[in-house]
């Protein structure tokens, strides 16, 4: 058991050379926030991995109408996903425990202020006799990428095995999915694997929410992530695993970051 946790530390630490290569796209500018970030925490790969123990932000807002991003569960233990503002505690090892953030996570929670939103183990585990879950999805568009016997490259990535009619997997989230999360200034919603979860979580900011220094205006909301106990998170906000729902876009780089 010991060894089993040197090698996931090794797996996040042991790239932590690679940290320091210039940016040369747009894309390539958005990353983790390295000066807002949990104490614990480390990042990796330019900026897209998180692996110790807490949160970190995006280093860019999301003031487009409409934006689109994915994060990969490169590691299983405990995380969150979602978006937050400035204000969100990141020494905390979950998201959505504060008003400030709003979070899937791990126990498959979707989460703000320490109340749970949206519980998809309930949703999912409550099905009725003509195939549908207890909101009405049917199974069959539930049904997703197997998950078994994955393999491990030379830079330490989940890579899930092809798809399979007979061996197919639950609709929780596991190691090696893809999350994918919409925002658009009034709703943020999960995919998982490119299927809606069908969560839809309204994030209005009240007066009490918004400091008095002008730090941030209202729609000032970042993505946002969490690990602990041994996840890791790879952020992606390009070259997309699954296709981006209608109407949305990959995030924007604000003008000033270019």
């Amino acid at each position: 058991m010991f060894a089993n946790e040197l090698l996931r530390t090794c797996c996040c630490l042991r790239r932590s050379a690679k940290n320091n290569f210039p940016l040369s796209t747009p894309e390539s500018l958005i990353s983790l926030d390295s000066g807002h970030i949990g104490q614990e925490v480390v990042v990796l790969k330019n900026g897209k991995r998180l692996c110790g123990s807490g949160g970190a932000i995006l280093n860019q807002a999301l003031l487009q109408s409409k934006s689109y991003f994915e994060v990969k569960i490169q590691q299983t233990g405990h995380w969150s996903i979602g978006l937050c503002t400035l204000n969100a505690d990141l020494n905390k090892t979950r998201g959505g425990l504060d008003k400030f953030s709003w979070c899937l996570n791990a126990e498959n929670l979707v989460m703000n202020d320490g109340s749970v939103i949206f519980d998809l183990n309930e949703m999912y585990s409550s099905q009725n006799e003509n195939g549908t879950t207890s909101n009405g999805i049917n199974e069959d568009t539930e049904k997703l990428l197997p998950v078994e016997n994955n393999s491990i490259n030379d830079n330490h990535d989940v890579i899930p095995p092809t798809q399979s009619t007979s061996n197919q997997r639950s609709i929780l989230p596991q190691e090696g999915d893809i999350i994918g999360i919409t925002y658009d200034h009034i709703e943020l919603n999960f995919y998982l694997n490119g299927k809606n979860l069908n969560v839809p979580s309204l994030i209005k900011l009240s007066n009490s929410q918004q400091p008095n220094n002008g730090e941030y205006n209202s729609n000032e909301i970042y993505p946002c992530l969490f690990v602990d106990d041994g996840a890791i998170l790879d952020l992606i906000v390009d070259n997309f695993n699954y296709p981006i729902p209608s109407g949305y876009d990959k995030i924007m780089v604000e003008q000033t970051l270019l």
